[in-house]
């Protein structure tokens, strides 16, 4: 036995080298590079016994740092028998390595069978929907015979169903059995490390045909030759972009075809990135010649309806300005200030001057703003150009561009929320609290209207009289919002903080607005997609009573549904502002969206429920939100994300994996859940594994599947534990159920239908 040092980055053993050696690692870790992967080797590990019995290494080692490892000669069965024989501590050393590595080739190779499925299920419905989506454009199918004629693979076993528990069985034995068994049975030892690695070489054979059907069908996402379903789509995009015509859904499959790509290990990312350089070129230049057709056709066809509108508009900072009927000097200082502003070549600029007026601009909008609110509260005939100021920020007709002029115009007058679903308009949100029917919004540091209120009384700024008077002054609420909510959640929600500016300005419409644009539907749709997954997202526990029926306290859920409040911008990010109102848990949360939202409203939707999960249970918890001895989501997660580094659940790859994220979320707890939440609706919903299994069965716990879905997973080995675990948590809370709907049967008193929803909650 020999101690040798290796430093970072050195290939200790190449593939199809004769074995000489085998070897322990006494400091330091090694990447092993499999047929099927990689893995990652740490101090413990044996090195190069895979190939003990065929002479020849199939697998390449290479440090991942300065390491140490033991070598003892070691060329066949033979020389591992004696050398067992004469160090008889090895034995144990080798096999619970061994054993380890074995049983997570095993969970590599059940992986990679369950990533062919999807794939193939992805490539299917993607090919099926690019078929509709030609029929729905107008456009010819290029038809794909290699993907007409696919079929699915039934994954090759590696080893047998009995094998695999064999293994399974030996990992979880105690290193004292252990002992009794091999530390005086060298032959014994020998024997089991020799099968061990004969089954070894049977998982590699059956991950050698997986590798090869995944590589096929990656091909078809994207090859070299071009003949692919990312060429098809984008092909198909590039000629319905040249005519304007609605291609959202189209827009929404490359989104998606474009996280499968790069997420595929088989799939060349430099390549991919030139491939969608090219694409996004195309659409630049067709979006480009499309508005210029659309411009001309405008003025061709339809001159009339756009003069009639513009002639309306004309002159629309005036008509708003008179509408507010402002001090004059406020009135004269905002006109300068928009006029000065629209001269600007850039807009956008960084320079003092730019900054500076920006700044004014903000501070005197939202003064008119309040102006303006202020009549038309009491107005019944607001009019049109009244309302886009209020709705969307809109000033000026030559800022906001023509044609975005034109079309706020068109629909404004039908622009409405859904209050039945919680979703408002800025203006209607504001409606709501001037008529009592909402509380105004906490402010930026947390305190609502009746603590601010209040600490004005304590501070003796106004007396118990006023107190009670203001508490009930809507105007007075309305103008908390307007002051306190509004300045900082509409620049928060526009996303480029820097050159933030309230008014409407065609330089920050960077799509078209009907395409961007948010209503009822579309936010419905996509909290209801949320919703479908992660069935209990907004569901709260609140306590029933009922002592008539001997009721006396009962927790029941109750799905109570967020305030969606579209924010008068054009912007990319969203805001979760509070997840309650005042100190009642009962209350839905406020989350804040711009009316022309400029990224994917999915993805934006999933990041507010995941910081809503995140708010709510530390709302709930108090002071315990991260005291794992009061099991919850946070104070679970959290003990996950601090203790990783400790926990023997999770491998070396896996610890690496969480101090990177940790890095990307800036060592941000929350922000490290909300992208593992998104993570865990968008692709372990699917059956597609990203996160370990310690977060796994975080997320499993506090944010199951719906019923559907636990249903398709349960045959997977990854969720088969958790999935029992949690059913077993669900029949115990429906047997108890069961008792009390016993009892009040017995008393013939009917059920309430407060528990009859629980029953149906848990059966979700």
């Amino acid at each position: 036995m020999a101690a040798k040092e290796f430093s970072k980055g050195t290939t200790i053993i190449q593939t199809n080298e004769p074995v000489e050696y085998i070897g322990l690692i006494s400091k330091g870790a090694i990447s092993l590079t499999l047929p099927l992967g990689e893995m990652t080797l740490k101090i413990g590990d044996a090195i190069g016994l895979y190939d003990i019995c065929s002479g020849q290494h199939t697998c390449s080692y290479t440090t991942l740092e300065d390491t140490t490892v033991l070598l003892y000669p070691c060329m066949d069965p033979d020389d591992l028998l004696q050398l067992l024989r004469e160090n008889s501590e090895l034995s144990i050393l080798f096999i619970s390595s061994m054993t380890r590595q074995i049983c997570e080739l095993m969970d590599m190779h059940v992986l990679s069978s369950f990533f062919s499925d999807n794939l193939y299920r992805y490539l299917n419905d993607s090919y099926r929907d690019y078929k509709d989506m030609c029929e729905s454009l107008g456009q010819p199918v290029n038809v794909m015979e290699s993907l007409e004629s696919l079929n699915p693979m039934t994954p090759p076993e590696a080893i047998s169903e009995w094998e695999t528990k064999y293994y399974e069985a030996f990992r979880s034995l105690e290193n004292q059995t252990k002992n009794l068994i091999f530390q005086n049975n060298p032959a014994i030892g020998c024997g089991y490390l020799c099968k061990l690695c004969d089954d070894i070489h049977k998982i590699f054979q059956a991950s050698e045909k997986v590798n090869l059907y995944n590589n096929h069908l990656s091909s078809l996402l994207l090859n070299s030759q071009r003949l692919d379903l990312f060429g098809m789509l984008t092909e198909l995009y590039v000629s319905a972009s040249k005519n304007p015509s609605d291609y959202q859904a189209l827009d929404a499959t490359i989104s998606r075809l474009a996280i499968q790509l790069e997420g595929n290990p088989g799939i060349d990312i430099a390549y991919f990135n030139k491939r969608m350089n090219e694409y996004k070129e195309k659409i630049s230049q067709a979006k480009v010649s499309q508005a210029a057709n659309t411009a001309m056709s405008a003025e061709m066809e339809a001159p009339l309806e756009k003069r009639a509108a513009l002639s309306n508009l004309s002159g629309s900072l005036e008509m708003i300005l008179s509408y507010a009927d402002c001090p004059p000097d406020l009135s004269q200082a905002f006109r300068d200030c928009i006029i000065a502003w629209k001269h600007l070549p850039d807009k956008n600029a960084d320079d003092e001057k730019a900054r500076a007026l920006r700044h004014e601009i903000t501070k005197l909008f939202y003064e008119i703003y309040i102006a303006v609110f202020e009549v038309s509260a009491t107005d019944s005939h607001v009019p049109t150009v009244i309302k886009m100021f209020l709705n969307f920020g809109y000033v000026d007709e030559v800022l906001a561009g023509l044609d975005s002029t034109t079309y706020l115009y068109s629909f404004v007058n039908e622009f409405k929320g859904d209050s039945s679903a919680g979703i408002y308009t800025f203006y209607e949100w504001l409606l709501m609290i001037y008529t009592g029917q909402k509380e105004p919004s906490r402010n930026e540091f947390d305190v609502d209207y009746t603590a601010y209120i209040h600490e004005m009384k304590t501070t003796g700024q106004i007396t118990a009289d006023m107190e009670q008077r203001l508490l009930r002054d809507n105007v007075q609420k309305c103008l908390y919002e307007l002051r306190n909510m509004f300045p900082v959640v509409n620049k928060v929600t526009f996303g480029r903080i820097t050159t933030f500016c309230p008014v409407l300005c065609e330089e920050n419409i960077l799509k078209s607005l009907s395409s961007c644009r948010l209503d009822a539907g579309v936010i419905n749709e996509n909290l209801g997609k949320i919703r479908s997954i992660d069935f209990s997202a907004f569901y709260k526990e609140i306590i029933y009573s009922n002592p008539a029926i001997k009721i006396n306290k009962e927790i029941v859920h109750k799905e109570v549904l967020p305030d969606i409040i579209l924010m008068p911008n054009v912007g990319n990010r969203g805001l979760m502002w509070q997840e309650i109102e005042g100190k009642k848990r009962s209350t839905p949360a406020r989350f804040m969206l711009s009316t022309f939202c400029l990224t994917d409203i999915d993805v934006l939707l999933l990041r507010l429920t995941a910081e809503y999960r995140w708010e709510m249970c530390k709302r709930i918890q108090g002071s315990r939100w991260n005291d794992v001895s009061d099991p919850s989501l946070t104070s679970l997660y959290c003990d996950y994300v601090q203790f990783y580094k400790k926990n023997n659940d999770l491998s070396v790859q896996a610890k690496e994996q969480i101090k990177s994220n940790l890095l990307k979320a800036k060592n941000s707890y929350r922000e490290l859940f909300v992208r593992d939440y998104i993570t865990w609706v968008l692709y372990e919903s699917n059956g597609s594994p990203r996160l370990n299994k310690v977060a796994r069965a975080v997320f499993y716990a506090y944010c199951p599947f719906s019923y559907a879905l636990r249903d398709q997973l349960h045959a997977n080995p990854l969720y088969a534990d958790l999935n029992s675990k949690y059913e077993l948590k669900m029949s115990q809370a429906l047997n108890r159920l069961d008792m009390i709907y016993k009892k009040l049967t017995a008393a013939s008193v009917g059920i309430p239908s407060e528990l009859l929803q629980e029953k149906a909650f848990y059966e979700l």
